[in-house]
């Protein structure tokens, strides 16, 4: 159970990948819920912080900064990637 829950077409603006699975005939587009069930939590915390803001990775600790990428990179999050190159 993620504490912080955004809304589909939230995230479908932000992700070139959630865009394309809420535009097609799948079980996520009809219910407009999507889950990730290879990203913990506290991870999950983490991607909604950068999500939100960016910025926010300059004052993340390494591993964590390592942790969102993976992730971001793996759901095609646009903006701001380039803002935590390390």
């Amino acid at each position: 159970f993620f504490s912080k829950w955004y809304h589909s077409q939230t995230l479908a603006t932000k992700s070139k990948y959630i865009d394309a699975l809420l535009a097609a005939p799948m079980k996520e587009s009809e219910s407009r819920t999507i889950t990730f069930p290879d990203i913990a939590p506290e991870t999950w915390e983490l991607m909604v912080k950068f999500i939100d803001d960016p910025i926010a990775c300059r004052s993340m600790k390494a591993e964590d900064v390592v942790k969102v990428a993976k992730f971001y990179d793996k759901y095609d999050f646009g903006g701001g990637r380039n803002l935590c190159d390390l």
